[in-house]
């Protein structure tokens, strides 16, 4: 057979699968073109609705106009560590406090600073007051008690490591929890160690620990291995314990259950969170 005859014979094979190719796929074009939805989804099981469509927005009128009436600046603020220093409210008169050692005591109604002192320290906890005091912590492990009335220092005392909350008070005692999860109790006076109730700490805890909450008659406090734990203000003796989480997981981190956030009294009930809920 001549070589010439047998390419133009491959040639026309060739050709002839490609139209064969293009052919069935246009049949198969144009049989889709036939389906319909209802086609494909015969029994109705797919719905073309949105099973959870978002909620539309809607427009929520301002109920109050806020309106400053004054402001005071207070040295670093929380500082660079972010140190947890709240204010504190005491008949009229707002305390406050900044980490690099500024207290204040500010009149609510006019914004007017009443006095202001320099403690020579890092504030790391505060600030609390009443009874006549006002009362912070510092770096270096002590407890610094105020006159509420001109801000002079009463009192200062070292205690076991840090406290990161706000000291409180009834009168009788001044307690402070520190993050070595101690709870201490100086004499409302001089400062002089009352009690000491302490926990097992667990191997790995968050910086910071709530304020704790102080009755007449009880101490309350949530430590870092998940507990809530009342003893008497008098003396420290245990009263009762609550257990607010349970570590769960296999590594320490994942067995982390502070309870950090503060405490809240709300009549026969306290109310307490921990980091992890479980």
């Amino acid at each position: 057979m001549n070589p010439t005859s047998t390419g133009s014979i491959q040639n026309c094979v060739t050709s002839g699968a490609r139209l064969l190719v293009l052919l069935a796929l246009a049949s198969t074009l144009t049989a889709c073109a036939g389906f319909s939805a209802a086609s494909l989804n015969p029994l109705g099981w797919f719905s073309e609705d949105e099973v959870d469509p978002p909620t539309p927005l809607v427009n929520i009128p301002a109920e109050a106009a806020l309106i400053r009436q004054w402001s005071v600046n207070i040295g670093n603020g929380q500082g660079n560590n972010y140190t947890k220093i709240t204010p504190s409210i005491d008949s009229g008169v707002i305390y406050a406090a900044s980490e690099d050692g500024d207290v204040v005591a500010i009149e609510i109604s006019t914004g007017n600073t009443l006095w202001s002192t320099q403690v020579e320290d890092v504030i790391t906890g505060g600030v609390g007051s009443g009874e006549g005091l006002v009362m912070i912590a510092t770096e270096s492990a002590e407890v610094v008690a105020l006159d509420q009335a001109d801000g002079s220092l009463i009192w200062q005392r070292a205690v076991s490591s840090e406290v990161l909350s706000a000291p409180q008070t009834n009168g009788d005692v001044v307690v402070a929890q520190t993050v070595d999860d101690k709870l201490v109790a100086l004499n409302f006076d001089d400062g002089e160690l009352r009690w000491t109730y302490e926990t097992t700490q667990p191997a790995l805890t968050l910086r910071g620990s709530s304020k704790p909450v102080i009755t007449a008659d009880a101490v309350i406090a949530g430590f870092s291995n998940g507990t809530l734990v009342a003893v008497s203000a008098v003396d420290g003796v245990y009263l009762w314990e609550e257990r607010v989480a349970v570590p769960e997981g296999e590594y320490d981190i994942d067995r982390v259950i502070d309870v950090d956030g503060d405490l809240l009294l709300d009549g026969g009930r306290i109310l307490a969170a921990s980091y992890r809920v479980t």
